[in-house]
């Protein structure tokens, strides 16, 4: 897989054009894509001359260059100065430089992904059968994922962003939305996150242990997947048959019964023949809704990857879908590291985890946990994790139980639950001191959102002032 005459072509094209065609290349082109040494030494100086500022090449320049980089034998030897004196000699259209630099990059990846399969096929051979399934998958896609991942990012070029605003203008005007992500199914949370859950972003609910984060990831997964998005939910501590009964009871709670988790994990409810009929109603409902669960316990991070990046391909096939890892925690000793604490390590699996989510477009909703500062304070601390992951999430939440005091504040109606906007890159946030009130109810695994704080006391005092209001306008009437 090579084309000398070509690769001879665009360093003559190089020459004779000067940085006119060096830009045409310069982002398709490197020096791995030339397989004859002396065309690649040729390349590499052209590439040193031109980045210095060049505008042209002349023969001090390339000896110059060419002696820096240790290629003074290009000079040396009777073979290769014929062959630099006939690519200085040899006239090229520009228009044809693109082109012909596209096929030897197409030739280098080919060799590239040769070099590639037959290093999977080693890793293959190796297979003794005690490995799971998702691991064998891997061994194969993760190469692979990785490759395509480089060649891509290597293409990128910049772009003039006068030349885009008329498109982007056109297209907002042409597809008007209520909110710019996908929506929780909570407009309030919603409106905190700046928007809902948007692609390509990483959003972040944190609690203490057992206060309700993997039931408010569950709520929001059934309604994402209610209006029939397409829902991945890889959970690193339980398995699907702890959900199933509170996804149940969500359904049946929200339809206007009550049947209790319990009931419906102990087989009570079967004993009245209505309660079989609402939970086989619940039942049919939930079959519409699009939720895959995969357990990821044990599971380092490239298998994670792996298994998603398969769901994506198999199952969403480019349209709108959430992912949701529940939760974020280091799951395999192949995560752990001798140099980094366990917080720095997590950091960077939760980068990973959002460079994921931008290259395939997708947003990722996860649930942390917090360290015992989480118990009393409400302030980005509070994370068991590092200034990493507040830096590269989107937006961050606290769920906490309400205090006592801060029942008797709203009032006992207004839940027993809050999350605490704490951070937000495109959401306005609340104000200091104000959250959303939350009312859960665990036996049915349900969370209704309330109302802010600050909204609640503005209502109450209104209510407080009005009937004033009437006793004055009456007095002044006798």
């Amino acid at each position: 897989m090579e084309d000398i005459v070509s690769e001879s072509a665009i360093l003559a094209g190089l020459y004779q054009y000067g940085q006119e065609a060096y830009f045409e290349v310069s982002e398709v082109l490197n020096n791995d894509c030339f397989t004859d040494e002396a065309n690649s030494a040729i390349f590499q100086c052209f590439d040193k001359i031109f980045k210095e500022g060049a505008s042209k090449i002349d023969l001090p320049l390339l000896m110059s260059a060419a002696n820096s980089l240790g290629f003074s034998w290009i000079w040396e030897r009777k073979e290769e100065l014929q062959q630099l004196k006939g690519i200085l000699n040899t006239n090229v259209e520009l228009s044809n430089i693109r082109r012909l630099a596209s096929k030897i990059r197409k030739l280098d990846i080919g060799r590239k992904l040769s070099k590639l399969t037959r290093t999977i096929n080693l890793e293959v051979s190796k297979i003794n059968g005690e490995q799971s399934y998702d691991d064998i998958v891997g061994l194969v896609e993760n190469p692979m994922f990785e490759f395509f991942n480089k060649m891509e990012n290597s293409e990128n070029t910049s772009i003039k962003l006068s030349n885009v605003v008329d498109e982007y203008i056109e297209n907002v005007e042409n597809h008007v939305v209520d909110i710019v992500g996908l929506s929780t199914g909570y407009p309030l949370i919603d409106h905190t996150m700046g928007g809902g859950l948007r692609n390509g972003t990483v959003s972040m609910f944190s609690a203490r242990k057992k206060l309700g984060k993997s039931q408010l990831c569950l709520n929001i997964a059934l309604n994402v997947a209610k209006r029939g998005i397409p829902v991945l939910y890889a959970d690193s501590e339980m398995n699907y048959k702890i959900h199933l009964p509170r996804v149940l009871a969500n359904i049946v709670y929200k339809s206007g019964h009550k049947i209790t988790i319990t009931e419906i994990e102990t087989g009570k409810y079967s004993r009245l023949e209505k309660n079989k009929f609402i939970i086989q109603q619940a039942k049919e409902e939930f079959k519409k809704y699009p939720i895959e669960y995969v357990s990821v316990n044990g599971k380092n991070f490239s298998t994670i990857s792996s298994i998603i990046k398969r769901w994506l391909s198999s199952t969403v096939k480019g349209q709108q879908c959430l992912v949701i890892l529940d939760y974020l925690k280091l799951n395999n000793s192949e995560d752990l590291s001798k140099a980094m604490a366990e917080y720095q390590i997590l950091g960077f699996l939760v980068s990973d985890l959002h460079n994921l989510a931008v290259k395939y477009n997708f947003p990722v909703l996860t649930a942390g946990q917090t360290n015992r500062d989480g118990i009393t304070e409400e302030n980005t601390g509070v994370v068991s994790g590092s200034d990493r992951i507040l830096d590269i999430v989107s937006s961050f939440s606290l769920l906490k139980d309400k205090s006592a005091e801060e029942i008797a504040d709203c009032g006992i109606e207004y839940g027993n639950k809050k999350l605490v906007p704490i951070c937000s890159r495109f959401g306005e946030g609340l104000q200091q001191n104000d959250y959303i009130n939350l009312q859960f109810y665990g036996q049915y695994g349900t969370f209704i959102e309330v109302d802010t704080r600050f909204n609640i006391k503005t209502l109450q005092q209104r209510a407080k002032e009005e009937p004033k209001q009437d006793e004055q306008i009456s007095l002044g009437e006798i």
